[in-house]
């Protein structure tokens, strides 16, 4: 027998199986050019493609260029790493060589690495559990990237609890936590993970929930509600420590999720679809109400069984939270307790926008500003803008703002698009004394001393709510007067019929062609000429009392 195969009876059901899982991470790219080197075919799906490798595995596992190709196919699959066939990795554990005798690998496979990562001993087997038993608070990783007498991967070991805190929203009040953040720590080397979680509520947390609910016209809801948040863990390379701002994590769903509560599937928002090659689309961040499927009992343990695709180098925690879900009128209520923003201070701040005092700077010679907001280009009624974020005067209006943040959380400022918090947003007293001042202008402008003024004074309304401007004025005057004259031009009006077969001119009515109207003036738009004289022919005259007198004018 070649030295290149074993005999089949050498290799155990054990190594074939840890052949098998090394499968699992594999892509639809690796499994395709397994199949090709084995001579099978490498066409269907991805799960008709791993049942095959499979049989592959069962049949010819025991080949020494099946064992390398399985092994070099998932180095490729894990790291993205180029296929090397002539420095594939044996697995460790499988006698290349004959009973008795084990072949060290050429090389250490290439794995993902861990910051602070002690070395450790790895229990034989290729997939090993973790060893967990880490105290609360505790930041870092300490897992070993691989290990120099084996080569093998390991799991990392995780913080049970990990030293975060997630970003506070404006729309939720955060009454109490239910389970305090956990982390999503992998069980095995596996794509795959799952976790399992319970918690249990107090009489007064369950009865919060329970006597805030209420119908609407299509389902039941809850003012108090049972929120769950996922988010990263941040980590340092070198096993730096993590600021106090890297504590503070911002929603994110990790890929493929799928939660269960009390043994009910948990909705999730839409997957987002994307254009980009190669990119997996993802969910919108954003918490997620469990109050319907939750046990609101100080008795019975509620369930939680996450499951989710592992990522590289990205491991995720989630927590539950008491909320109160808070209404656009309730922020815009808290916006109003925290008062205005000092007119005085507002026109300190235009006055350093417009300061000239530095020669090689060049400044403008005022600022304007409109009243109208960016978002709804409407009148605003509360303008507001986050102090001192925002880095200039235009205001926008609070109501449009709170209303659109509600559909989709961005809070970032429609004016400068910097991010704004809701803490920060404030009324500007400047813009509130320029809306009380007239309420039918539209822009302003500001000056270097800090006055302003309004940049087209708006036009006195009338009784009939038509303006009365000077230049509306004089066009309605040169309208009446073109109408006037019109009517003159029309009474004056001669019609002359020249006849070359009569022979005598009989008139009973001579009357002088009127010249015409004189034009409006310049400024105001010019009226519809008057009606040109038109010349009639005998059988025209109908004898009518209101028909114009014939002159005839014989030869």
């Amino acid at each position: 027998m070649s030295s290149h195969l074993r005999n089949r009876g050498n290799t155990t059901r054990a190594e074939l199986e840890n052949l098998k899982r090394m499968l699992l991470p594999m892509r639809v790219l690796e499994l395709q050019n397994l199949l090709a080197h084995a001579g099978m075919d490498k066409l269907g799906r991805k799960n008709e493609l791993l049942d095959r490798c499979k049989q592959l595995i069962d049949t010819r596992g025991h080949e020494k260029g099946i064992q390398d190709r399985v092994m070099s196919l998932y180095r490729a699959a894990n790291n993205g790493a180029a296929l090397d066939h002539r420095n594939s990795v044996n697995p460790a554990g499988i006698n290349a060589a004959g009973p008795g005798r084990t072949i060290p690998p050429q090389h250490p496979m290439p794995v993902p690495r861990y910051p602070n990562a002690p070395a450790t001993n790895v229990a034989a087997g290729f997939f090993s559990q973790p060893q967990y038993g880490l105290q609360q608070g505790q930041a870092a990783f300490n897992a070993p990237a691989f290990t120099a007498q084996t080569g093998r991967p390991t799991i990392p070991n995780m913080p049970h609890r990990p030293d975060i805190v997630f970003k506070r929203l404006p729309f939720y009040e955060v009454i109490e936590e239910l389970l305090q953040p956990r982390s999503l720590a992998p069980s095995n080397t596996g794509r795959i993970q799952s976790a399992h979680f319970k918690f249990i509520m107090t009489p007064k947390q369950a009865s919060s929930i329970s006597l805030s609910s209420y119908v609407t016209s299509t389902s039941q809801e809850w003012t108090n509600q049972a929120q769950l948040r996922f988010c990263t863990i941040p980590f340092k390379e070198g096993g730096k420590g993590i600021s106090e701002e890297e504590k503070i994590r911002d929603d994110a769903f990790p890929s493929g999720l799928s939660v269960k509560v009390n043994g009910k599937l948990q909705s999730l928002p839409p997957l987002i679809p994307t254009n980009r090659q190669g990119v997996e689309p993802r969910r919108p961040p954003k918490p997620l109400d469990m109050t319907s499927i939750t046990r609101l009992s100080p008795v019975v343990p509620n369930n939680i069984d996450v499951s989710w695709t592992q990522e590289f180098n990205t491991y995720y925690a989630m927590a539950i939270f008491l909320v109160k879900k808070l209404t656009a009128e309730d922020l815009i209520k808290k916006i109003k307790e925290r008062g205005e923003e000092p007119a005085e201070n507002v026109r300190k701040f235009v006055r350093s926008k417009l300061d000239d005092s530095d020669p090689d700077v060049l400044v403008a010679e005022s600022l304007r500003a409109s009243v109208l907001c960016r978002v709804s280009k409407r009148r605003m009624t509360l303008p507001i803008r986050a102090f001192p974020t925002c880095d200039h005067i235009q205001c926008f209006d609070a109501e449009t703002y709170i209303n659109m943040n509600e559909k989709r959380p961005k809070w970032k400022c429609p004016v400068c698009d910097k991010e704004t918090p809701f803490d920060q947003i404030r009324i500007c007293g400047l813009f509130m004394e320029i809306l009380r001042s007239n309420p039918a202008g539209d822009e302003v402008e500001f000056y270097k001393d800090g006055s302003w003024a309004w940049v087209t004074p708006p036009a006195p309304v009338n009784s009939t709510g038509r303006s009365t401007s000077p230049v509306d004025e004089g066009f309605e005057e040169g309208n009446q007067e073109s109408a006037d004259k019109k009517k003159e031009g029309d009474a004056d009006e001669t019609i002359v019929i020249l006849d070359s077969d009569d022979e005598s001119m009989t008139s009973t009515k001579t009357e002088t062609m009127t010249t015409p109207p004189p034009q409006p003036p310049a400024e105001s738009i010019q009226p519809p000429p008057a009606p040109a004289s038109r010349v009639e022919s005998p059988m025209d005259n109908s004898g009518g009392p209101d028909s114009p007198e014939i002159i005839c004018l014989s030869d």
